[in-house]
């Protein structure tokens, strides 16, 4: 019996001389399957510091439960239940236990003494972490290391604050900071605030020319990923962008560093004088506001004059068709100011000498310096017809590829350099010579330059402004053919990838011609000429277009557009054009029809046999026209667009084409009631109608216009003649995110112009070509005296609304048509 008490005593002892060699794992014994790991058994911490513990649980789900023996040495604070952090308060020893019933593990923590070396700052004996000192005030600040070790003082934005072995001056108004530093580990930081009277030290945001017009008032920037810029930020009206890698392959790529600034207190539509002073450490050619500028390296003055839109100052430091020449360095602009102008100047013609032996050109000109910012050379044929142009420059040899061979009588036009001046009339001085080209090239260049350049064909090809880059193949004309070919990848967002420009100076602006011509395409695809879509098929084509020719308009960049042919290609492939002719069109007028209305059902008698392309139902009240509905015989009237009223109403049949004239309004009428109190205003573009209201969002164009959602709550005619118009918007795209239009059915050349209108918001619009500040439930008159929409599609109003949404209400709105 003894010996079998011995033999369980000692079994007894083995298994708890287990238990204690466990030196991570604490299980229970008796069978227990509960097992907690601790990641660490002891752990040294130095005052001041933490550390960790992670707890591992096999055989239970309970939670942890954890306790430190010494709280005054150590605290502990548990995050997800298995991970302990230890907070080390002062010198000691101290037990961190985790628990699960009778099962636990232990961590011994030692807490030693703090050796790290510190750094404090110190102002007039107190330790400071925020500094406040005028411009041009200074204060000296104290930095100890615990260890005493050597400090360096480093400011975090000299144009705010200099530091000098802890003495601080302030330069500009603004915050940064000032680091006593030993090591990038060890230092001490105070916020340091500049007061003052002086100009304020912003940093700019890179958010581009929607971020300029959404802060107004505020200078952006724009670059490209190329592009590194290290540092932009603005002191009063002066802005500094520092910048280098501004170079690409691709002349399209010269806005790929841009400065942007949207005035509030300028008008849109109106011409400004604007000035400068600009101060770059590397010279060279960049556009602003359109116009193309030489910047000497060093500071210097500087003049430019431009039509004001949404932007300002809108500077591309690179230039058109060329691309950067200031690759990198540091650009301010300062004393930005502006000037309405009001007058314009029209250039000198110059004078000209051409060798032709060497083909060099010698031009004598008395205009101002600045004023002129090209010479072209027009080539007359024996009929006095501009046959081509060329581009020249003073002692340089005469780009003859563009030209059709001939002999010529050339005559010299000095080209304005901006809005305020004109170009020159033709040159006294003439020259003659001779050109013998195997084909002629075709430029590349937009509408305006065709526009200015009447005569000769321009083409312009997409690199990447619409989501496409074409690969321009063939552009040349080769006995008076057209040889266009070309490759697009990308997305080709607008779906205008290439485009074919030439402009008759001789044809009358909004007279209706006739233009011919045979096409060669090696594809099937759809092209638009001078505005009508045509097929064309694989092989030869015998296209017809009738047409308005376009009268003089204004670009955004207030360059004069009006090409007479104007052909938007959107696929690759492969084009000949040949046998181009134009002649006037003869126009008839449609007769003006008859009806009859019963029970809102209209029946319609018409004896014209061709032109028509509907018919349209004229509202009246006092012989004034309030708005027109399109109609089909034999089909109800549809008056949900028909303010509450009584009317007279007639009817017109609409010009199917340019060939054809609208009618008059018909000798028959009737009355027709309209019952609505509110009449929803729809959606439309401004082309799209000829009478009353239209709403127009980008909604339709997100791809083009960058917007992620415009979308109109509410937009309504009330029976008072108030109109309401809601919309939200999110996203940044133009400045167009919402538009709205009235027409009064007259086509006028101008209208003057009366409303009122009021803003939940405060924002700015453009409105009947002015830029308008909206303070927020604020009314304010809108008045425009013969006005005329730029775009020419006869609106009698016009508003672009910004990027605040918001409510708006227009009242007491008068509308008259000018001769």
């Amino acid at each position: 019996m003894m010996k079998k008490t011995k033999i369980l005593s000692l079994a007894s002892l083995l298994l708890v001389l287990v238990c204690a060699l466990t030196a991570f794992t604490f299980t229970a014994c008796g069978g227990s399957k509960v097992k907690i790991t601790l990641s660490r058994t002891e752990v040294t911490v130095a005052e001041g510091g933490t550390a960790n513990i992670v707890a591992t649980v096999k055989g239970s789900t309970e939670q942890l439960e954890w306790k430190i023996d010494n709280p005054e040495v150590a605290e502990i604070s548990v995050i997800g239940g298995k991970v302990c952090n230890v907070n080390a308060k002062k010198v000691g020893n101290a037990k961190v236990t985790a628990t699960i019933g009778k099962v636990s593990a232990e961590c011994r923590v030692t807490v030693v003494e703090d050796n790290t070396e510190k750094v404090t700052i110190t102002l007039e004996g107190v330790e400071v972490t925020e500094v406040e000192v005028a411009a041009g005030a200074e204060k000296t600040l104290v930095a100890t290391a615990s260890n005493g070790s050597a400090i360096t003082w480093q400011s975090g934005n000299e144009h705010i604050v200099t530091v000098d072995n802890g003495k601080i001056t302030g330069v500009n108004k603004g915050t940064t900071t000032v680091s006593a530093i030993v090591s990038a580990s060890i230092k001490a930081v105070v916020n340091v605030t500049v007061t003052g009277d002086g100009p304020e030290y912003k940093d700019i945001e890179s958010t581009g020319e929607t971020g300029a017009i959404a802060k107004k008032g505020e200078w952006t920037y724009y670059k490209d990923t190329w592009v590194t810029v290290d540092e932009a930020y603005s002191l009063g009206n002066a802005v500094t962008i520092k910048f280098s890698n501004n170079t690409s392959d691709s002349p399209a790529h010269f806005y790929s560093t841009q400065l942007f600034y949207s005035n509030p207190e300028l008008s849109g539509g109106t011409r400004y004088k604007l000035t400068f002073d600009a101060d770059t450490t590397m010279g060279g050619r960049i556009t602003l506001n359109g116009n193309v500028i030489k910047l000497e390296s060093g500071k210097h003055s500087y003049t430019t004059y431009y039509v004001e839109s949404n932007v300002s100052f809108s500077a591309q430091l690179g230039v058109n068709g060329v691309g950067m020449e200031i690759t990198e360095g540091t650009l301010t602009f300062s004393n930005v100011l502006w000037e309405e102008d009001t007058t314009t100047e029209k250039l000198k013609a110059p004078s000209f000498t051409y060798a032709a032996d060497t083909g060099v050109i010698t031009i004598e000109d008395t205009n101002v310096a600045g004023s002129v910012g090209s010479y072209t050379l027009y080539f007359y044929n024996e009929s006095n017809e501009v046959a081509g142009n060329a581009s020249v420059a003073n002692g340089e040899k005469v780009d003859l590829s563009t030209i059709p061979n001939g002999e010529y009588t050339v005559k010299l036009v000095a080209v304005a350099a901006n809005v305020h001046y004109t170009n020159s009339d033709p040159s006294t001085v003439t020259a003659t010579i001779s050109v013998h080209n195997d084909t002629t090239k075709i430029k590349n260049g937009e509408e305006h330059d065709a526009y200015v350049n009447p005569g000769a064909w321009y083409e312009w090809h997409d690199q990447g402004w619409n989501g496409s880059t074409v690969t321009l193949g063939d552009a040349y004309v080769e006995d008076e053919a057209i040889h266009f070919s070309f490759e697009i990848s990308g997305t080709n967002a607008q779906g205008q990838a290439a485009h074919l420009y030439k402009h008759f100076g001789d044809l009358v602006p909004e007279k209706v011609y006739t233009l011919t011509m045979k096409v060669k395409s090696s594809i099937e695809c759809t092209v638009t000429i001078c505005g009508a879509e045509t097929e064309l098929k694989v092989g030869d084509n015998n296209v017809e277009v009738v047409f308005t020719h376009p009268k003089e308009g204004a670009d955004w960049q207030g360059k004069t557009n009006g090409a007479t042919i104007r052909i938007y290609f959107n696929d690759s492939g492969s084009f000949v054009l040949s046998n181009i002719s134009i002649s006037e069109a003869e126009q008839t007028k449609l007769e003006a029809p008859s009806f009859s209305i019963t029970d809102k059902v209209i029946t319609v008698t018409d004896g014209n046999t061709a032109g028509v392309g509907g018919y349209e139902l004229g509202f009246f009240q006092d012989e004034e026209l309030k708005t027109t509905v399109k109609v089909a015989s034999g089909e109800e009237i549809n008056l949900s667009s028909v303010a509450a009223g009584e009317y007279t109403v007639k009817l017109r049949a609409v010009a199917a084409s340019a060939l054809y004239l609208t009618s008059d309004w018909s000798a028959t009428s009737a009355t027709l009631t309209s019952e609505n109190q509110d009449v929803p205003i729809i959606f439309g573009e401004e082309a799209g109608f000829d009478s009353g209201w239209r709403y127009y969002d980008t909604k339709a164009a997100a791809d083009w216009n960058g917007w992620t959602k415009t979308e109109c709550t509410e937009c309504k005619l009330d029976a008072d003649g108030n109109v309401t118009m809601s919309y939200t918007c999110e996203g940044t795209g133009a400045a167009w995110a919402m538009q709205m239009f009235y027409k009064d059915g007259t086509n006028a050349a101008g209208y003057n112009v009366s409303f009122t209108i009021t803003s939940t918001v405060a924002t700015t619009i453009t409105a009947c070509g002015q830029q308008i500040t909206l303070e927020a439930n604020v009314a304010k008159t809108v008045t425009a005296t013969n006005y005329t929409s730029a775009t020419g599609n006869h609106s009698a109003i016009d508003i672009q609304f910004g990027f605040n949404g918001g409510t708006f209400v227009l009242s007491d709105i008068s509308v008259t048509a000018v001769a």
